[in-house]
């Protein structure tokens, strides 16, 4: 039985190929800068589950991730996504994967900067991948715009946040929490007074999810 992905991959037809993860060949991708086979078919489900009127993402490269947030869109039947990417190439290639499959005008596109990205209004899911050293900031500007009970996820983020993380380039400059940076004291905080939950998938690029507390959450 043809499940999403495969299904996705047949509109596509040969725009995009499925691979064995390089790091864990239980799991399939279509690149390396996308999300995995798997983690694209959650995403699906999530969106398909939630039903979001409005959802957020950033960083679209080849617009693998965009696709399967866009195919639950629309058979959802409601809701459209606002896509952020800073690189007009990779909207142009992503543009015509979704024209493609058939999901383009689920897509709301912007070519700017995430950090830069005027949002308004609130959004119940988001799902942010763009260059990690910027992903903590881009959760801290857009968390006023997540509506209680909003779940965000940040792609390539381990369980450990990469804090202690400790590397040098070629010159021996030394860099610290690689390649994300210190978890900004905003965020830390919302994660200490229970106002942003988090919850990992052990996905092989590293897989987190944030809930944004509701006033209806159950409290022991």
């Amino acid at each position: 039985m043809a499940n999403i992905t495969d299904y996705l991959a047949g509109l596509a037809d040969g725009m995009i190929e499925r691979n064995p993860e390089p790091s864990d060949h239980r799991y399939e991708m279509f690149d390396t800068g996308g999300v995995e086979l798997e983690v694209g078919e959650l995403l699906y489900g999530l969106v398909r589950a939630i039903k979001p009127k409005r959802v957020l993402t950033t960083g679209i490269y080849t617009g693998v991730s965009d696709m399967y947030i866009a195919q639950a869109l629309k058979d959802n039947c409601i809701g459209y996504s606002e896509a952020v990417e800073f690189e007009i190439q990779h909207i142009r290639r992503a543009v015509q994967l979704w024209e493609r499959v058939g999901v383009k005008d689920y897509i709301h596109v912007t070519c700017c900067s995430s950090l830069d990205y005027e949002a308004s209004g609130e959004y119940e899911f988001m799902f942010l991948d763009t260059e990690p050293n910027i992903r903590f900031y881009e959760l801290e500007k857009f968390y006023q715009f997540m509506a209680p009970g909003c779940i965000v996820g940040l792609h390539d983020l381990p369980r450990t946040f990469c804090q202690g993380n400790t590397v040098k380039d070629a010159n021996g400059k030394t860099f610290y929490d690689w390649p994300w940076g210190q978890v900004p004291n905003f965020m830390h905080q919302l994660l200490i007074d229970g106002s942003l939950r988090k919850f990992h998938i052990p996905t092989p690029r590293g897989l987190t999810f944030f809930y944004k507390k509701h006033m209806e959450d159950y409290l022991p």
